[in-house]
């Protein structure tokens, strides 16, 4: 039997499914974008300076082709935040 919410989880379902990739990419764009500013105030490693500006937006192209990357990243993502 088949209640009134199947219906709205579907379209929940759906609409997640489908944005989520664009969501993770932009998240890892603001993302490079706060290490770039990370890296130019502390300039603590500066051998590692490419590496840390370069894996943010890679990560964000990954996920924003590959549903599955996107899909675990976002969960890497949310688990980060909730132990901090």
């Amino acid at each position: 039997m088949e209640s009134k919410s199947d219906s709205w989880l579907e379209k929940v379902k759906d609409f997640v499914s489908k944005n989520i990739s664009q969501f993770v990419a932009i998240m890892f764009l603001i993302f490079s974008i706060g290490m770039a500013y990370g890296v130019y105030i502390t300039m603590r490693t500066p051998n590692h300076e490419m590496l840390y500006l370069a894996a943010p937006p890679l990560m964000g192209i990954l996920a924003y082709y590959n549903r599955d990357i996107a899909l675990i990243l976002f969960v890497v993502f949310v688990a980060f935040f909730i132990i901090l």
